[in-house]
């Protein structure tokens, strides 16, 4: 048996070891902050602090705060110096259950309300209101990674300049999580800057289960990121009345089950931007899958900055015209089958009006694989109408045109029943005797 000094000596190295551990919390703790709280108290549910900056400057790996229901002005915080979380013990900064928390802003760009650079923090049911910017990430240090935005409202002005969004990602974060959040622009038509996510090069970008509308852009990849699969998944999201839905020179991007409804411009604009990094190549190797489009085109490839090859292309539904590759000659290598393309001219490729028996034709006859040998053409019918108000509207009546006929025996077109904002998961229990008011 070991001496009681043997064992003393034991635990305080062992203590030790775990101190020494960068970012490993021994203990996770529990703050509240609320309108009537003191940034000296305790910052316990009975004792709550006050400010946003005093939840930054003081959680720790695997901290949750709770913010109780009210407004918090945030002026200009920058995160540099504050601790981060790690990959099983994030920092969370969230609305008290049953609350509704909204941390508000007056800063205008160049400023941002939060310069964020802490790894491992996730936001969630909180509400953003800000003129233009309010999460600018990895813009002050070498990285950012693993930020998580959940079931969040972001409201933006109309102050933007350029490169202004409601999230914005330089290229030393990766690893980015936004889910389940509603983005309120200030209208589709106030300036091309206005954007709900911008990002520069960013790699492993997961945007999944938003709701976008009034932006000039919903999400705009704005330079491409490496020319390798990153994990960039851009899936069941509801963009409609945005004057683009996705502008994007993104590599190895999947997008899949989204709806499109009424851009003012294009629901897809591809390879815009490629910018001068990894060889200038830009919008390659995307993958887009059960998309429903109505009320706009798609675009891939209008200005001839880059490539945008290697894009494939099946199940989705077309309500209008597109443009492919507006000024190159080619078919940029394009696999498309099992999609519902309008009567008539379906797409515009080098300036030329196509029907879907001369593209099929121009990709190199039927039969054959990735010819769209398996599309078809006519209208839509959808439960909702046709031009459905919500995105539950967008399912495929049982006598529509492309009802059944996908690739998987589905319908053509997303499925409604995943797209757009879903409860989100993982709410924490209210505390024990802790009533919600």
């Amino acid at each position: 048996m070991k001496s009681s000094t043997g064992l003393i000596k034991l635990l305080v190295g062992m203590t030790l070891v775990l101190l020494l551990v960068p970012g490993l919390a021994l203990t996770a703790a529990t703050y509240y902050v609320a309108t009537n709280g003191n940034d000296n108290a305790a910052g316990t549910i009975g004792a709550p602090w006050a400010s946003v900056l005093k939840a930054f400057q003081t959680a720790n790996a695997g901290d949750t705060v709770y913010f109780r229901q009210g407004a918090y002005t945030v002026t200009e915080i920058h995160t540099s110096s504050y601790h981060n979380g790690t990959s099983g013990s994030p920092i969370t900064f969230m609305s008290y259950p049953g609350e509704t928390a909204t941390w508000s802003s007056s800063v205008t760009y160049p400023s941002a309300a939060i310069w964020l650079d802490m790894n491992y923090v996730t936001v969630k049911n909180l509400s953003f209101t800000c003129p233009t910017r309010f999460f600018a990430l990895a813009y002050d240090s070498g990285s950012v990674v693993g930020f998580t935005a959940d079931g969040n409202t972001f409201t933006i002005g109309s102050s933007a300049t350029d490169n202004s969004a409601a999230i914005q990602i330089y290229p030393a974060a990766s690893t980015i999580t936004i889910t389940n959040n509603r983005f309120i622009g200030p209208g589709q038509n106030v300036t091309i800057y206005q954007n709900a996510i911008q990002a520069f090069r960013t790699q492993r970008l997961v945007i999944r289960n938003n709701e976008f509308s009034g932006w000039s852009i919903g999400i705009f990849m704005k330079h491409s990121n490496v020319l390798s699969d990153t994990g960039c998944d851009w899936s069941y999201n509801y963009f409609h009345d945005n004057n683009f839905g996705i502008s994007s020179t993104c590599n190895y991007c999947k997008m899949e089950n989204n709806i499109f409804k009424n851009s003012s411009n294009h629901h897809i604009y591809m390879d815009d931007d490629g910018g001068s990094g990894d060889g200038g190549l830009g919008g390659e190797y995307n993958t887009f899958n059960h998309n429903t489009l109505i009320g706009g085109d798609m675009n891939w490839q209008n200005q001839g900055n880059g490539t945008a090859y290697f894009w494939t292309g099946t199940n989705n539904v077309f309500v209008q015209e597109s443009q492919l590759a507006q000024y190159t000659s080619d078919a940029l290598h394009y696999s498309g089958d099992y999609n519902l393309f309008p009567t008539g001219n379906m797409v515009i490729h080098n300036r030329i009006d196509y029907s879907l028996t001369a593209w099929r034709t121009f990709l190199g006859g039927c039969p054959g694989t990735n010819r769209d040998c398996n599309s078809i053409s006519g209208t839509p019918t959808f439960v909702g109408g046709s031009n459905p108000s919500t995105n539950a509207g967008f399912a495929l009546t049982s006598g529509s045109t492309g009802h059944n006929a996908a690739s998987d025996g589905t319908d053509m077109g997303a499925n409604v029943s995943l797209v757009g904002v879903q409860a989100t998961s993982g709410a924490p229990k209210i505390p024990s005797g802790v009533a919600v008011h």
